[in-house]
């Protein structure tokens, strides 16, 4: 999935067709959303069974953005 999100930006990036470039756009808020969740289902689950949850919660803030 990740491989499909590189290859449109860069399908984008060099094309001068408007509506490419607004599609990329949409695509790309739409796949933020789930994203997001994914990322905040897992911080929820991790943090409270951990021992330091300081350090934890910490973890997660400084871990990246990413596509899962």
């Amino acid at each position: 999935m990740l491989w499909k999100f590189k290859s449109l930006y860069i399908f984008s990036r060099n094309s001068y067709d408007p509506k490419l470039k607004a599609f990329n756009i949409l695509y790309c808020k739409i796949l933020i959303k789930p994203s997001k969740e994914v990322k905040t289902q897992h911080c929820n689950t991790f943090v409270p069974i951990s021992i330091n949850k300081t350090e934890a919660t910490w973890n997660n803030v400084k871990r990246p953005e990413t596509v899962v």
